[in-house]
């Protein structure tokens, strides 16, 4: 995956399990075309930090499959190989719940993204957003930074460090900005770092 677009994900080595090994390789492919996308939408920064949102709102799981389908068929608007490799989701139909599960587990084997479920408590997509905003405005004169705290986040979203390393490389990424620290803090309360 390209590192220089932000989108790079490591997904570890293919495990030895048949079972496993089909829902590693499930998840490469969908990734590939995850940063394929990204790529292609190079030249507009504007639909790529829209895909790269997107994803994280899918990963999130903070809007509706309609909503989903509605920004991925605007953000790939012109761009027909995109379009027709996301057809499967984007065509899908979301007249009932089951539809919507069908439709959203389709975009999960696309994208190679697995949506977190509901827990309470849990912050909004909005104040996520807000917090990753901030983070980002905060390093934007330390390259790097920024993508390495979201690519810790999406590490642990798909299982491939465990929660009490990717809690302590964070709070060591944000040690010396206390505000920060304090609202991440609150997003991931340490004795939550195993789950």
């Amino acid at each position: 995956m390209s590192e220089e677009l932000g989108m790079q994900y490591t997904i570890g080595p293919e495990p030895k399990d048949p079972q496993e090994a089909e829902k590693w390789h499930k998840t490469h492919r969908g990734l590939v075309l995850t940063d394929e996308a990204y790529f292609q939408l190079a030249g507009d920064q504007d639909a790529q930090q829209r895909f790269r949102n997107l994803m994280l709102q899918f990963q999130m799981d903070q809007s509706s499959t309609e909503q989903y389908q509605d920004n991925l068929a605007a953000i790939l608007a012109g761009n027909k190989t995109l379009t027709s490799k996301f057809s499967s989701f984007l065509e899908a139909p979301t007249d009932s719940e089951d539809d919507k599960a069908a439709a959203n587990e389709r975009l999960s084997e696309l994208t190679g993204i697995t949506p977190l479920k509901t827990i309470s408590g849990r912050p909004t997509f909005e104040e996520s957003a807000a917090f990753l905003e901030d983070v980002k405005d905060r390093f934007i004169g330390q390259p790097g930074i920024y993508d390495e705290f979201l690519h810790r986040i999406n590490m642990r979203l798909r299982d491939e460090e465990s929660g009490v390393d990717t809690y302590a490389g964070l709070v060591q990424m944000l040690k010396g900005e206390p505000d920060l620290l304090e609202r991440f803090q609150h997003f991931w309360p340490r004795e939550s770092a195993n789950v």
